[in-house]
């Protein structure tokens, strides 16, 4: 009797005072679920790696000095397979021209206004590489010609090229100030309502969207379709579970409210915590609603036992709070301990999926043994009767284990080593693309780009020169150049950018566009007016400033 003291005191509580209980544990809850109108949800991936993590402050420091990578890819692909010709190019033209006008855009590279320079004379003129009176004067020669630019140059080939000149891309870059959620969802939508009506003015070119905005886009557009599609079904499934198992309408509903209140509390606590929704924190209240579940479960199933082998709804109650208080406890301890040990993770997602789970989780203890039996102990119960034979199946399964000690124990642990032999068979992808499965049109798009034109993964390094107007050093010059080389020597490797294969076009530019003197400077003070030269010509939004920093120390 002592045992369980606490269990049957605090019965006398919950039978005594059900509406102070009730009360009580609503106010509770509705004081969290108020900080609902707080919650937000982020698609910044940069999220995912803490403030002081060496990889993001690398990342975010790169894009101080250069520009960000928050881009959308066209992947245009005339029918013909023929970039090179008339109405391609003037569809290019139009495409580019209307991109400038999408939200936050600060950059648009294409085919159409590649700064592309020649020598005339002793001037350097440097334009865009196709312009619409080109167009409209455009012979087979001149066609012809821009497709052998287009494979010389390293700046388009693999890039905005691909190596047959079939299929040609846009690269629209954007930098989003982080004032609202809904930046990269407006953007990515208006994005797809220009390619729209682009393939309506344009027919016969087909337009695939990727890029860092189009994957973020991605996430909130399968959490969407989750919610609208998969939890729908979870729901409905979970309640005809609930009538199979406790046969009462009053324990479906009282379990469905503990599984609500939990997680309402819990994602109004994110609102007053300013903790964002990401993927990985969006699963919290799956986490939460399966303890909720299997804590009014375990109390009902005992309370109707018991009423059904014919104890008062008031004595079903004590007893099922005597069998199940501390088993619930410490269900939940243990789950909430687990789950905020992710705050040792150093991925701020994954903190707060182990905070959001904790606070639900303690919640759903409190209206479980709370809130639930308060309820239960003033509505009208009808508990099914106890079968005569209760168990039947779970006695025999009990006894022959008990029979077959030795062979179960071996064949348990024999399972256990087998698929523990398997863990050098993991292989660690974190290939964003593979992330989502083919009915979220961002995978199809990107893996469309990765085989017909670039790829989408990208590396970046910030190569230092050591001091101001340094990268016109020859020597410079040189090691970035052999570095360049050797990048693009490595498997897998589809474009390699750099600033040394603009000093080379320089070079040959300023001899006359001679082809053997695509080389590199050999003077610094020569380098350096050439890259004076070729900025001064440049038109807004097209400058260098992606590849070099101010003050030309680094690129």
């Amino acid at each position: 009797m002592k045992s369980h003291a606490l269990e049957t005191r605090w019965a006398g509580v919950v039978i005594n005072h059900p509406v102070v209980v009730i009360l009580a544990s609503l106010l509770l809850v509705i004081s969290m679920a108020v900080g609902l109108q707080h919650v937000t949800v982020s698609s910044d991936y940069r999220y995912f790696f803490g403030e002081q993590n060496p990889q993001r402050q690398a990342f975010e420091s790169l894009q101080r000095i250069y520009s960000k990578d928050d881009a959308v890819l066209m992947t245009v692909t005339p029918a013909d397979g023929v970039v090179f010709k008339t109405d391609t190019l003037a569809a290019l033209q139009y495409l580019t021209e209307a991109a400038w006008q999408l939200p936050f855009v600060t950059r648009v590279d294409s085919v159409t206004n590649f700064q592309h320079s020649v020598a005339t004379d002793d001037d350097l003129i440097v334009k865009d590489l196709v312009t619409g009176a080109d167009i409209e004067l455009a012979g087979d020669a001149y066609l012809a010609s821009l497709a052998q630019i287009a494979d010389s140059e390293p700046m388009l080939r693999n890039r905005l090229v691909n190596d047959e000149a079939s299929v040609t891309g846009i690269n629209v870059k954007m930098t989003f100030p982080g004032n609202s959620p809904f930046e990269v969802p407006d953007a990515a939508q208006q994005a797809r309502e220009l390619v729209t009506e682009f393939k309506s003015r344009f027919p016969g070119h087909e337009v695939h969207l990727t890029g860092m905005v189009m994957l973020n886009d991605a996430f909130n557009e399968a959490g969407i379709r989750d919610v609208m599609t998969l939890m729908p079904i979870m729901y409905l499934l979970i309640t005809i579970m609930l009538f199979v198992l406790l046969r009462s309408k009053a324990g479906v509903a009282t379990t469905l409210g503990v599984m609500v209140l939990s997680i309402l509390g819990a994602m109004g606590f994110a609102g007053w915590a300013r903790i964002p929704i990401t993927p990985p924190s969006s699963i919290a209240p799956t986490v939460i609603m399966t303890l909720a579940i299997a804590h009014s479960i375990h109390f009902l199933k005992t309370m109707l036992k018991t009423m059904g082998r014919g104890m008062d709804r008031n004595q079903a109650i004590t007893e099922s709070l005597k069998q199940n208080l501390k088993p619930i406890f410490l269900t939940s301890l243990t789950t909430m301990v687990g789950f905020l040990s992710l705050n040792f993770s150093d991925t701020p997602p994954f903190h707060d999926l182990g905070n959001l789970t904790a606070v639900g989780v303690g919640l759903s203890f409190i209206l479980s043994v709370g809130w639930l039996p308060a309820v239960m102990s003033r509505v009208s119960v009808n508990a099914p009767p106890a079968p005569l034979r209760e168990n039947d199946l779970a006695h025999r399964y009990a006894n022959w284990i008990d029979e077959h000690k030795l062979p179960v124990i071996t064949f348990v642990l024999f399972c256990a080593a087998f698929l523990g032999a398997q863990i050098d068979n993991m292989k660690i992808n974190d290939q964003f693309v593979g992330y989502f499965d083919n009915t979220i049109q961002f995978r199809p798009d990107s893996e469309y780009t990765i085989e017909h034109l670039t790829g989408v993964y990208q590396l970046n390094f910030d190569l230092k020169a050591g001091d101001p107007e340094g990268i016109s050093d020859p020597d410079y010059l040189l090691r970035l150049d052999r570095f360049a080389d050797y990048l693009r020597s490595l498997p897998d490797v589809v474009h390699v950018s750099s600033i040394a294969d603009t000093f080379k076009r320089l070079n040959m530019n300023m001899h006359g566009d001679d082809p053997d003197e695509y080389r590199l400077p050999q003077r610094r003070d020569l380098a350096a007016q050439y890259l004076l030269l070729y900025e001064m010509s440049l038109p807004y939004g097209l400058d260098l400033n992606n590849q070099i920093n101010v003050d030309k120390s680094s690129s």
